[in-house]
This record gives structure tokens, sequence and C-alpha cells, in this order.
């Protein structure tokens, strides 16, 4: 989205509000959410100077409720249920869980549908689902493809590799389209682990 000649630069307190509304969100949620691909990032108009084009925040909203309401886990190997189902990789609340697969069987395989076919550079992977450190996801390949391949069709977009810590892990490559994306989990941190798990898991255009 290219901001208008209209459009308002906010400060950090005027963009925590506006993203926050009545309840302004913490500075510090703020710029984790900028370096996570959550939020745009600001423009640089000093040395110490940033300000966020309101339009561009407004497009970061509708972006999240978008995948709030219309994307869909349709496909999974496993899941261990409970407070670890393949549905809370997708969740935009900060719920406790994620998923985990049922057993230690690889590799594991989720596939997401968004709401429409949409243009991503940024993969966003948050390990942390309160299950044990050693079974967090180690290695994951991601896929897209538009419509749903029957029979291979999948585009390889990155495989990544995973260090083991709670905070957001972000992934940036070509630009790519798709309404389908696939992860196919090969590894988790500890070799012996009994499964495999992931906190959250989103994808941005940055």
């Amino acid at each position: 989205m290219l901001p208008t000649k209209d459009d308002e630069l906010l400060d950090e307190g005027a963009a925590c509000k506006f993203l926050g509304g009545s309840r302004p969100i913490h500075p510090t949620t703020l710029w984790c959410g900028v370096k996570a691909g959550r939020y745009s990032k600001p423009i640089p108009l000093g040395p110490q100077l940033r300000r966020w084009f309101r339009s561009e925040l407004a497009a970061d909203i509708e972006r999240m409720a978008a995948a709030r309401n219309g994307s869909q886990v349709i496909k999974y190997t496993s899941e261990r249920g409970g407070p670890w189902r393949a549905e809370k990789l997708i969740d935009e609340h900060d719920t406790p869980g994620g998923w985990a697969s049922a057993d230690g069987s690889l590799p594991q395989e989720i596939i997401v549908r968004l709401p429409v076919a949409a243009r991503f550079n940024t993969l966003v992977f948050k390990l942390d689902s309160g299950a044990p450190e050693s079974e967090w996801a180690r290695e994951i390949s991601i896929y897209t493809a538009d419509p749903f391949p029957t029979m291979g069709g999948w585009k390889l977009v990155a495989t990544v590799s995973l260090a083991r810590q709670p905070a957001d892990q972000t992934f940036t490559f070509t630009s790519t389209d798709g309404r389908f994306v696939r992860l196919l989990i090969t590894a988790a941190q500890a070799p012996d682990a009994p499964r495999v798990s992931l906190g959250r898991f989103g994808l941005f255009l940055r």
C-alpha cells in the first residue's frame, strides 16, 4: 500500500494509541511487533526521529483481522490435542499452547488455507508452545501453491533452521504468491524428542 499525500504521520505514542484504541499498547509491544513483522516499519525523518504512516498501521490491523477470520488449517499429519492443536498456530490471540504432534514421527505436515491468494516475503515463527524445549521444531520447509495441488505442484519457498529460543524468529525471502501454505517439519530440537511442537506461525509482506 502506498501512502497518499494526505496520509497522517504518527509518532510512537500516537501509533501505540492507534493500535490499542482505548488501551494503547506498550511501546515495547510496538517495537517487538515491528521486529517480528506484525507492524509496519516507521520511516526515518532524522537521526532520532521515526514516524508511522496511519494508513500502513490500518492495513496491518486489517491484515491481522483477515487472518483471524479467514485463514484455516485444512490438513495436518497429527496433533496432540488439548492446548496443542493445529488451529492454534494461526490464532492471533496470545493464548497458551500451540501445536504439537501426537508422537515423534517425522515429517509432520500442516497446510493452511488463506482467505485469498496473497503475496508475502516474511515468515515469523514462535517456538514456545508450553511444551518442553527439546520438542520445539528445529527444521521446517515452507511451500506455497494456488490453486491447491492434487498431484505435487508445491513450490518450495524456504527451508529454515530454528534456534532454541522463545522469542519470535523472522525470516525473509523473495516475494511469492499463494493461497495454500504447507509447513513440512522434519526435525525437533532434540533427535530423541517424543513429539515435535510449534507455538505460532505467521506470514507477511514487508
